[in-house]
């Protein structure tokens, strides 16, 4: 990539499907992007959001069931998407779409139970979490507790069956390692091998993404309770600080090892919390809002996924209202 000072970005507003709001979540090589937005049925008091796919300027509806909640997180370079759809009656439920058509990945014993999807490879493996009584038999009867999980061709297995210790599996890259969060923390699963990511620095956190190269980011607790965003490669984690803030948030890394996340910003006591998504490559943190074109009136709040042209699934506010927007680079 070059300079990322000496690049400019372009904002596409994605729109929304009928209401005002829509969030940004995955991105793939083509440049479609997949989020939740709100449908025209959703009010001042209840907010009504459904998964979505973005391609070419069309923004096209994805809940298969008209449900309160649904959202799509991820989807693949074939165009393989999967998310969540929560119903009243059946609960959260884990969902893939592939040609647009919605499968829903509870089968069995996991249908009992809430369980989501939050990732997919370019060989349409899955990782998401399913719910299940909880291992402790005292607190069976009141708790439920979260499990990482992996479909392949429809087919959900736990990524940790003996000791239930990893919770929620949030990527996948090509060569099915696995990363997410622990009962003790990030993690990267590697074939059955378990790693813990933390240094001495770092108390708590989560793995949120994978290239294929096994670079690694996500946040990471400090030892003074500050959340920053991290970058890990073959042993060696590096803080990526923050935009001035407390805390910080790395969403995603491409192939080229660009990542993209949020971060606080400075703020005075009694403002209102605010946050900016935020680029970073090679020890460079840069605001994004401080690289859209002249004349864009969006704050970029969050940056939630990068494909290998550089184009970011981001998630931006204007007069108010939150949207979906893809932010092109303009070299």
């Amino acid at each position: 990539m070059t300079d990322l000072l000496k690049t400019r970005y372009s904002a596409i507003d994605i729109g929304a499907l009928g209401g005002n709001e829509s969030s940004g979540g995955g991105i793939n090589v083509h440049g479609h992007v997949v989020g939740g937005a709100e449908v025209s049925r959703s009010t001042a008091d209840c907010h009504v959001q459904h998964a979505f796919i973005w391609i070419d300027g069309r923004i096209t509806d994805l809940d298969p069931c008209d449900s309160s909640q649904s959202v799509a997180h991820a989807l693949n370079n074939k165009g393989a998407i999967v998310g969540i759809v929560d119903t009243p009656t059946a609960g959260r439920r884990a969902y893939a779409w592939k040609e647009l058509e919605p499968v829903t990945l509870c089968q069995c014993e996991e249908s009992r139970f809430n369980c989501s999807a939050f990732s997919i490879n370019d060989k349409d493996q899955i990782v998401g979490m399913v719910d299940r009584p909880h291992s402790n038999p005292v607190l069976r009867r009141q708790m439920f507790q979260a499990h990482a999980a992996f479909w392949q061709a429809g087919e959900a297995k736990l990524l940790d069956p003996e000791t239930y210790s990893l919770w929620f599996a949030k990527d996948i890259n090509n060569r099915r390692q696995v990363v997410g969060r622990s009962r003790t923390g990030a993690f990267l699963w590697d074939g059955g091998v378990i790693t813990d990511l933390y240094l001495s620095s770092r108390l708590y956190g989560e793995a949120m993404a994978i290239n294929d190269r096994g670079e690694i980011v996500g946040w990471g607790e400090k030892s003074n309770g500050h959340e920053h965003a991290f970058h890990w490669s073959q042993g060696k984690i590096t803080d990526l600080g923050t935009l001035g803030g407390r805390d910080s948030l790395a969403c995603d890394i491409n192939e080229s090892g660009v990542v993209v996340g949020q971060s606080d910003i400075p703020q005075e006591e009694g403002d209102p919390y605010i946050t900016h998504g935020f680029i970073w490559h090679k020890g460079i943190l840069v605001d994004l809002n401080n690289l859209l074109l002249s004349g864009a009136d969006w704050i970029i709040e969050r940056a939630s996924a990068i494909n290998e042209k550089g184009q970011i699934a981001a998630t931006g506010i204007r007069d108010g209202i939150h949207r979906a927007l893809r932010l092109d680079p303009v070299e």
